[in-house]
């Protein structure tokens, strides 16, 4: 919906395979985080410092898990799920993995722009597995 200032108003509801205890969390600029690694991952978890503070609204209530949000550039991110999706993770060495439940974290802190995401995900030899 754009209003007559040109601003643009997002809304969703929040339908997932389960009924989720969300709740809306504020992460400030400069979070240290660090991805999710799955059984057997060989290499070190993934970590970052954020670039930009971000308010989302959590998957599970008190844990930072990103599912819905927006940072302070504007960039917003709704994690979508297609119930009969199957995501292998098949290599073990893939230097940079993480999960589907911090992808949003990730791309809220260090992006600003799609046109960002998309380079990013295209220059990092990237994987995510389901949890």
């Amino acid at each position: 919906m754009h209003s007559k200032d040109g601003g643009v108003t997002v809304g969703r509801s929040l339908e997932f395979v389960t009924p989720l205890d969300c709740g809306i969390m504020t992460f400030p600029k400069g979070s240290i985080r660090q991805a999710d690694v799955p059984e057997g991952y060989k290499g070190q978890p993934v970590t970052w410092k954020s670039k930009y503070s971000a308010a989302c609204a959590s998957l599970v209530s008190g844990v930072d898990l990103c599912g819905d949000g927006m940072n302070s550039e504007g960039l917003s991110f709704s994690a979508l799920v297609l119930e009969r999706t199957v995501y292998d993770y098949k290599d073990p060495d893939t230097p940079f993995v993480i999960s589907n439940l911090r992808l949003g974290n990730w791309i809220l802190d260090n992006f600003r722009s799609t046109s960002e995401v998309r380079r990013a995900i295209k220059k990092v030899n990237f994987q995510w597995y389901l949890v």
